[in-house]
């Protein structure tokens, strides 16, 4: 069953373009007319689409059935394969083994909050050379930098190399981001994960 969001991809990629722009400018108050009511806590993407590198960030808020025990794999399964595939080109056998096999392929982080405190956990796997503003993450998820939050690597969150290599191959993508062989997070552990 796909996930329904609130917004479309193309709407979080124009609000996430909106924060970075603001940001660029040194515009914290314009901000304010961009993020929404609070902080909230959620996951994030940073994924290679066929024009460049995206992130994809989702609030709890923005979950139609408000799961919010949602977690990578079911975001990745139930709905970024499927806009992935599309955007490659590929066919319904390929969009499945991407599902089945690329569940960690890609850079990841989630945002949560633990008392008073906010974190975000990520494998810090961003490509070289490839822009990326974590400021961006927080503002998307309404948190300022008065919220001070902590960014810390988290194993359950580091790029899966054998996701990866799959990922390069249904793709076709050249360019490589690290990853490593993660015990309990490999494409195999996707297929156990479906049994």
């Amino acid at each position: 069953m796909p996930v329904k969001l609130m917004r479309t991809y193309r709407e979080i990629e124009v609000r996430v373009a909106q924060i970075e722009t603001a940001l660029s400018m040194g515009g914290e108050a314009d901000l304010a007319r961009i993020i929404e009511a609070g902080p909230i806590e959620g996951f994030w993407y940073f994924v290679r689409f066929p024009d460049r590198w995206k992130l994809i960030p989702v609030r709890y808020d923005e979950v139609t059935d408000k799961d919010q025990s949602m977690t990578h794999p079911d975001f990745w399964e139930r709905s970024l394969v499927v806009e992935l595939g599309r955007a490659y080109g590929l066919d319904d056998h390929s969009i499945d083994e991407l599902r089945l096999f690329g569940t960690y392929a890609f850079p990841r982080g989630r945002i949560s909050k633990a008392g008073n405190n906010w974190f975000s956990s990520w494998g810090n796997n961003i490509p070289a050379g490839v822009p990326f503003n974590k400021a961006v993450v927080e503002r998307y998820f309404g948190l300022t930098p008065d919220h001070k939050v902590r960014w810390m690597v988290d194993d359950h969150e580091v790029v899966a190399a054998a996701d990866k290599e799959i990922a390069h191959k249904l793709l076709g993508i050249k360019e490589d981001w690290p990853g490593e062989s993660v015990m309990g997070q490999s494409c195999g552990v996707s297929i156990l994960r479906r049994h």
